[in-house]
């Protein structure tokens, strides 16, 4: 069955991360275990922005445990809108 003319298949999901550790994993697992509609499917967008503690590592783990988990890192901290226009510019890629 052919996507309806107009009508999204892909929900793009879009985190920024600074200093997440604590919370990055139960976050992105609640996310990927929400039901979505009938042909809708889901891609995490991480983009670690600059984090001291083990964002970086946590992220890169969901990304190889997850094939719809992408992450991206911004080795210095840029502010969270630095990071949302990253991950904007990955998902219309």
């Amino acid at each position: 069955m052919s996507p309806t003319p107009g009508r999204f298949t892909k929900l793009s999901v879009l985190v920024a991360a600074f200093n997440e550790a604590a919370t990055l994993r139960r976050r992105i697992t609640r996310v990927l275990t929400t039901p979505l509609p009938h042909g809708l499917s889901c891609e995490v967008i991480v983009v670690d922005d600059g984090s001291t503690d083990s964002t970086w590592k946590i992220a890169q783990e969901l990304a190889g445990e997850h094939a719809q988990v992408r992450v991206f890192r911004q080795r210095e901290n840029q502010g969270k809108g630095a990071a949302l226009r990253r991950a904007i510019a990955v998902a219309m890629q």
